[in-house]
């Protein structure tokens, strides 16, 4: 039909990876966002870990910025209280 809008499916939920910036063991692989969460709270500084977002649209895992690594970081436990 002509001029009709097109219809968007629903953004996926954001899958995250949490590996240790020392080893590099992967900590948490295609998980949400609470349990991306649940595993930083477990650590003792926002260094202690990368922190990668699956992005569909380029097929690969991203680093989070500084910046979005540290809003993850201040959220931790937040959600659980």
């Amino acid at each position: 039909m002509a001029g009709a809008a097109e219809i968007v499916a629903p953004r996926p939920s954001r899958r995250f990876k949490v590996r240790n910036a020392v080893s590099r063991k992967v900590l948490a692989d295609r998980v949400g966002m609470q349990e991306a969460l649940d595993v930083l709270a477990s650590l003792r500084s926002v260094v202690d870990a990368t922190v990668y977002v699956w992005e569909p649209e380029e097929d690969e895992w991203r680093p989070l910025t500084i910046g979005e690594q540290k809003a993850l970081w201040e959220r931790r436990g937040a959600t659980r209280r």
